[in-house]
């Protein structure tokens, strides 16, 4: 993701607006989002707002390690992980309002620019070398009504990074009774029969979601919310093939007539398996310099999704290729790469292995590469 977010950052904007340039301002200022976030390296983070009318937002963002390189621009439109990774036009260089200047980085970065009215997204990238706890402040005087208030989030029964057991529901639908969140959420304004909702989502998709209605919300009152346990019943919401990992929890109000009045993203992931679904996983050395693949697995995996996982330390950049010993298919260049192939659809049922290794033509940090690869699959 970074290589993709970087592309952004060696084109800057020519509507860039210096912010002492503006200071101080005579407008009425509001926030319209703030948070904080944990930011793996060489990962990043998005953040919604929406513009009402013509203004001035200015964007700050800070964290915690003096060491770590983090960047943020301003992009218009609503940009998902996935359009930004493979530069989609809408979220290309032409999107871009911002952006803070990674020849001369300086911590906290600010970002000041005018725009029009329309959604926006605050995109946050951090170019490592270690995970870091990022803050964010989007304001401005261009909302009055839509995305005014902040969650701050505050927990789950289920810690990030746990696997979660799905168990069916209805037809096609599926539920985690054990899974729920809570947040502390602040709206600008009253709002009374307000709905809030809670969702785990991947980077393009909503898989689970809870909610709780008949929520009144005092003006500047911060309020816990904790919406029902995960469910989808399969019928409006799309729901995800098993196995499958998702990225954020996602907070949203809703007014009495369905508008979205504020949206948050927090980063928390989640593996979610079905009851009859098999992990395992490998240990892998590359030594240093090497250009030979190291072999982890196999697996003897039965039909259905099966879901891989590359992680390692450093900041190599590894590739993993999964699939048989005819024939496989790459994945990944950064660690926490995921990759999910369909059986028998991708590769007959039977052994599944992935064969990992350095990026060729890549200048490697010096050492040894560790790190393991995990299977998530239906065993046969």
């Amino acid at each position: 993701m970074p290589d993709a977010a970087r592309s952004l950052f060696s084109t800057p904007p020519t509507q860039i607006v210096n912010s002492s340039a503006l200071a101080p301002r005579s407008f009425r200022s509001r926030v319209l989002q703030s948070g904080v976030a944990l930011v793996p390296a060489l990962d990043i983070t998005l953040v919604f707002f929406a513009a009402d009318q013509p203004g001035v937002v200015t964007a700050t963002v800070d964290w915690s390690d003096t060491g770590n390189d983090i960047q943020a621009a301003l992009l218009r439109g609503r940009c998902t992980r996935e359009q930004i990774e493979y530069e989609f036009p809408e979220c290309d260089a032409s999107a871009l309002v911002a952006i803070s200047d990674e020849e001369n980085p300086v911590k906290p970065v600010i970002l000041t620019a005018s725009v029009a009215a329309g959604r926006y997204t605050l995109l946050i990238v951090n170019f490592g070398p270690r995970a870091d706890t990022v803050s964010y402040r989007v304001e401005g005087n261009v909302s009055a009504d839509a995305d005014l208030g902040t969650a701050r989030f505050l927990g789950a029964t289920l810690p990030s990074g746990s696997t979660v057991t799905v168990a069916p529901l209805q037809t096609n639908g599926q539920q985690v009774s054990a899974l729920s969140f809570s947040a502390a959420i602040t709206l600008v304004d009253s709002l009374t029969n307000a709905t809030v909702r809670a969702w785990v989502r991947t980077p393009t998709t909503r898989c689970l979601g809870g909610g709780r209605a008949r929520v009144n919300f005092e003006a500047g009152r911060e309020q816990v919310v904790t919406p029902a346990s995960m469910s989808n019943p399969g019928g409006v919401q799309p729901v995800c093939a098993l196995p499958y990992i998702t990225t954020h929890v996602e907070f949203e109000v809703l007014d009495s007539a369905g508008t979205v009045v504020l949206q948050q993203q927090f980063r928390a992931d989640y593996l979610f398996v079905a009851s009859t679904s098999a992990t395992r996983t490998f240990s892998f050395v590359l030594p240093a310099g090497s250009t030979r693949s190291v072999l982890t697995g196999p697996v003897q995996a039965g039909n259905g999704s099966l879901l891989v996982r590359l992680n390692y330390s450093g900041g190599f950049a590894i590739l993993g290729c999964v699939g048989t010993s005819a024939r496989c298919t790459p994945f990944g260049g950064t660690s926490g790469a995921q990759h999910t192939i369909v059986i028998p659809a991708s590769f007959p049922a039977g052994p599944i292995q992935v064969l990992v290794y350095f990026r060729p033509n890549t200048v490697q940090p010096p050492g040894d590469a560790t790190g393991t690869v995990s299977f998530t699959y239906n065993p046969l």
